[in-house]
């Protein structure tokens, strides 16, 4: 399987090593070679210094309109944890109802 990495740091923890985007990304490469070993990472998004309930998020609107291309070069998402991707239930709810139709699914490491 093929995996689009998406991490994100707010301001308050962009100097946090345990979140770091380096620290999310070593983590979900750990997690996806120990659950699916032919699996790789092949697109990079990430988002620095937004909050968690901001939507509007650069990377994150990229990631987006990749996932519901046809064309995309992967088959799933990746994040450390949930909150990398949004704080918001109402927000996480409309990202799964945009991506359903596509067959991409979010992995959580």
């Amino acid at each position: 399987m093929r995996f689009a990495f998406y991490g994100r740091v707010g301001t308050d923890t962009v100097n946090n090593p345990k979140d770091s985007i380096l620290g999310q990304r070593a983590e979900c490469e750990r997690r996806l070679a120990y659950s699916y070993p032919d699996s790789h990472i092949v697109a990079y998004f990430v988002d620095v210094r937004y909050g968690g309930n901001d939507c509007h998020r650069p990377a994150l609107q990229t990631l987006l309109s990749t996932a519901i291309d046809p064309d995309k070069q992967f088959d799933h998402i990746v994040v450390s944890a949930i909150d990398r991707l949004s704080r918001s239930i109402g927000f996480l709810d409309t990202v799964e109802k945009l991506l359903a139709p596509t067959g991409v699914l979010i992995f959580v490491a």
